[in-house]
């Protein structure tokens, strides 16, 4: 939530950006496509926490803020295989 969410925006769309890059060749597009799937539910999943804290149900977001790290941690992860995946085909 600090500064209106500027940075887990700017890592979503630092992941947009990688999945944009990798996409075509036929041995990531599935990857890229799980990667894209994985960005947005992170995105949905922030609205949803993030209005509950706006109003002022801390409850829902605290009760639920290993599972979103979680959630966050493996979608990070998974844009660092893409990129080692990409790196391992010859792209960069």
């Amino acid at each position: 939530m600090r500064d209106g969410g500027q940075g887990l925006r700017l890592l979503l769309a630092e992941i947009a950006g990688s999945i944009a890059k990798h996409r075509g060749p036929a041995d990531l597009e599935e990857h890229c496509t799980a990667l894209k799937a994985a960005i947005a539910l992170v995105a949905e999943t922030s609205g949803v926490l993030g209005m509950a804290a706006v109003q002022g149900d801390v409850r829902l977001p605290l009760a639920n803020a290993t599972e979103y790290l979680h959630m966050v941690g493996h979608v990070v992860i998974g844009w660092m295989l893409l990129e080692q995946a990409a790196a391992a085909l010859g792209g960069s």
